[in-house]
């Protein structure tokens, strides 16, 4: 049987450890976290059967999901002097579920370190991508797509991100969850991709190149 369940960062939820028994009653005003706690059991839920990410698109992506308040409260703040306000965060910022049982338990950490530098399209020589992988940049760079150099790639780079082909309902998420959009192509005469970016509010990085006459 599950003992203890513990959420952090997700909605309402900035942190929580709940000791669960055979039946379990939550009660509480409204705004005190009820919801959350009901959805972050969905979520966790749909982690053991392989729905996570369609779970996390459904609700507008990882991002819409994050604890939107500060990293630390002021005693003015747990004195009730002052609001609770979000602030620039200095920490990575990720989604934990986890539970544990009498004779198993199962932690999850969603999220990656930001800022989160994204591409998509193909996986080809011709894309560039070698020049932004080797770039020295902070946080994670992610690309998605599939294609021929995808094996080299991940070779040479262990630490980026290849998410492979999303349908676009869930491209569409997490293109809205990245902090900068990298187009390194020095072949493309324009790349739409960039254009949705743009429409997801994500500024784009891309060559700057000489037009030839």
């Amino acid at each position: 049987m599950i003992t203890r369940l513990a959420i952090s960062g997700y909605r309402s939820l900035r942190e929580i450890r709940v000791p669960l028994g055979a039946l379990n009653v939550v009660t509480g005003a409204n705004g005190s976290g009820k919801s959350s706690l009901y959805r972050a059991l969905r979520l966790l839920a749909d982690v053991a059967q392989g729905r996570i990410i369609q779970s996390l698109a459904g609700e507008g992506g990882l991002h819409s999901t994050l604890w939107a308040g500060p990293e630390s409260f002021a005693r003015s703040v747990k004195k009730g002097e002052q609001p609770v306000q979000g602030t620039v965060r200095k920490a990575s910022i990720s989604l934990k579920l986890g539970f544990a049982g009498d004779d198993y338990g199962y932690a999850i950490d969603l999220g990656l370190p930001r800022p989160v530098f994204m591409t998509v399209g193909r996986v080809a020589v011709e894309k560039n991508l070698e020049a932004f992988l080797s770039l020295d940049l902070p946080g994670t760079k992610v690309i998605v797509g599939t294609g021929p150099q995808e094996a080299e790639l991940k070779r040479k780079f262990p630490d980026a991100k290849f998410l492979g082909m999303l349908d676009n309902g869930i491209l569409a998420s997490h293109l809205a969850g990245a902090d900068v959009f990298v187009f390194p192509s020095l072949t493309d005469t324009f790349g739409i991709v960039q254009l949705e970016a743009l429409a997801s509010r994500v500024p784009v990085a891309r060559i700057s190149q000489k037009l030839p006459p």
